[in-house]
């Protein structure tokens, strides 16, 4: 390649340091650790979120992550373009809206139940339908929301990508900067990983994802407006998190658990309802001695200690916890209320 074709640049390309965030032209290194740490906790958030409250997702588990890199790869290939923060907390703001209004959640819930009314797509849940003309109308709702999820998460990633793509681009060791680059998409990754095995809510994710945009907003043009969505993310995130109707809500490592007294048509079978991820798992049963006396029809003296919630308090009286196998799945779950013990056991 000529000289004069190196030097030759269109005009529409900015220069190697033009528009990027301040913080990014004085420390070059910290910035593509932190904005690693970005990527890699905001992705890893988004699966998990999404995939626990818009069930489609959790069918199709690895949809979510190609679309990240989708636009994290967007954005490199654009690195020498405008860098615009608000690129990235707008579409945040936005997700996190449909998140924090009930009616929202639950129709983004119920795409999967949109699609599912073609009789070759076999889900939980189905709602077949024998004509076409009532098929066409719910899957093609079904189909744009699916598209519109990805289209905010891709675009949330076009901006990180860009800051990452130029600050990898423009470092002249080029070595060093990527192995910076690794380093901190671990720490990203093991520090979401942290938060999930402390049972930490969404709230406390969207917290830590503001802190480590904080830098790249901090003494820039538009730092009120891109302070403004940040506080926004984190106060929808807040509200996104309540459940009137819920007596308590845990997210543990692994799912999002509800814990609902059970609707008067159901308290036969249990006083209170476990939902695993917005979908019902089991009833739990209160066996403590003064409730179970109380009503001898429900619980026949003669049978008192020979359920299979009563054998294995004979052999433990005073579990913690208890781990409970069925035939598909496995999960921790408390002790049922009175298990050999009159006091009631934290529900974690």
């Amino acid at each position: 390649m000529s000289a004069e074709s190196r030097t030759t640049q269109p005009t529409d390309v900015p220069s190697r340091t033009h528009q990027l965030p301040p913080f990014c032209r004085s420390r070059p290194l910290t910035s593509i650790f932190v904005v690693s740490v970005l990527g890699l906790f905001l992705e890893l958030m988004l699966i998990r979120w999404i995939g626990t409250e818009v069930r489609i997702f959790a069918y199709l588990q690895n949809t979510v992550l190609v679309v990240c890199f989708l636009g994290l790869g967007m954005g490199c290939f654009s690195c020498r373009r405008a860098v615009r923060l608000a690129d990235l907390l707008l579409p945040m703001v936005v997700l996190v809206l449909l998140l924090a209004i009930p009616p929202c959640r639950e129709i983004l819930g119920q795409i999967s139940r949109m699609l599912s009314v073609l009789g070759d797509f076999v889900i939980w849940g189905q709602a077949a339908s024998g004509r076409w003309t009532e098929a066409i109308i719910p899957v093609f709702a079904g189909l744009a929301m699916t598209a519109f999820l990805m289209i905010l998460i891709a675009e949330m990633f076009v901006p990180i990508g860009r800051i990452l793509g130029r600050l990898l681009d423009d470092h002249p060791r080029t070595i060093k900067a990527y192995s910076v680059n690794v380093i901190g998409s671990l720490v990203g990754i093991w520090g979401f990983v942290a938060l999930s095995a402390a049972y930490q809510p969404p709230v406390i994710w969207v917290a830590v994802f503001a802190t480590f945009c904080f830098p790249f907003i901090w003494r820039s043009p538009k730092f009120v407006l891109n302070c403004g969505l940040l506080v926004a993310c984190v106060g929808l995130a807040l509200i996104a998190g309540l459940d009137s109707d819920a007596l308590a809500v845990r997210w543990s490592p692994y799912q999002k658990l509800v814990l609902r007294a059970a609707p008067e048509e159901k308290v036969t079978v249990g006083e209170y309802i476990v939902e695993v991820n917005n979908t019902g798992y089991q009833a739990i049963i209160d066996l403590r001695e003064e409730v179970v006396s109380a009503d001898p029809a429900k619980y026949p003296p003669a049978m008192r200690g020979y359920s299979q919630y009563d054998l294995p308090a004979l052999l433990h009286p005073d579990p913690v916890s208890i781990l409970i196998v069925d035939r598909v799945r496995e999960t921790m779950s408390p002790a049922p209320c009175g298990m050999g013990s009159s006091r009631s056991l934290p529900w974690r």
